[in-house]
């Protein structure tokens, strides 16, 4: 079962924050929806939940861009182990 992630945790991993625009988001939550991800390699991307705390790991068709398959990240330690991975690449 996943574990919610903390915002300064993801953030410490290098996580970026992008507006996503989203005015009915907005007019629900009363906060601007916000995408947080970080890059792994072309084909891979961190996706942290705003509104769940919660991580996957996506993996991205090369050929058109997709999502081909979500895999979820279990807890911080999980999510830890996966970045330092890709880190030492």
């Amino acid at each position: 079962m996943q574990q919610q992630i903390k915002y300064c945790d993801i953030m410490a991993l290098g996580f970026t924050a992008e507006d996503g625009h989203d005015q009915v988001f907005e007019n629900i939550h009363g906060y601007p929806y916000t995408i947080f991800t970080k890059m792994l390699a072309p084909t891979l991307m961190l996706d942290w939940h705003q509104t769940t705390r919660l991580c996957e790991l996506l993996v991205i068709r090369p050929e058109d861009g997709h999502i081909f398959e979500r895999i979820p990240i279990v807890d911080l330690a999980h999510l830890q182990v996966i970045v330092d991975a890709f880190a030492q690449r």
